[in-house]
């Protein structure tokens, strides 16, 4: 009987782990758009928690970079034509990023 009381409070140890891991993530989750807000920060786009969008500007020129952490493919939807640095090509309307893609654009639009 011991044995099986041990375990059963080895259980409820992990369960209770589990659960303050949960509420720590939810609570961070809640400081992180509060300071936002606070701070009057928006994202670059609307993207999953695993696409991570960062921008480079100069003067008025502005690149961003996407990279998709996921396993799966995301669909972006560009509202204007957008310059691929990597392809030299041009995207518009929607676009599947692959999973563990990159992209890297001009917000200027497509050069012609």
């Amino acid at each position: 009987m011991p044995t099986t009381r041990r375990k059963r409070h080895r259980i409820l140890a992990l369960a209770a782990a589990g659960a303050v891991a949960v509420l720590v993530a939810v609570v961070v989750a809640a400081v992180v758009v509060w300071l936002r807000q606070l701070c009057n920060l928006h994202p670059l786009l609307k993207v999953p928690e695993n696409v991570e969008v960062s921008m480079r500007q100069k003067d008025d020129s502005k690149v961003f970079f996407l990279l998709n952490h996921q396993s799966s493919p995301f669909r972006i939807q560009f509202y204007k034509p957008m310059h691929d640095f990597l392809t030299g090509g041009t995207i518009s309307g929607n676009y599947d990023l692959q999973p563990h893609g990159v992209l890297v654009l001009d917000e200027q639009g497509a050069k012609d």
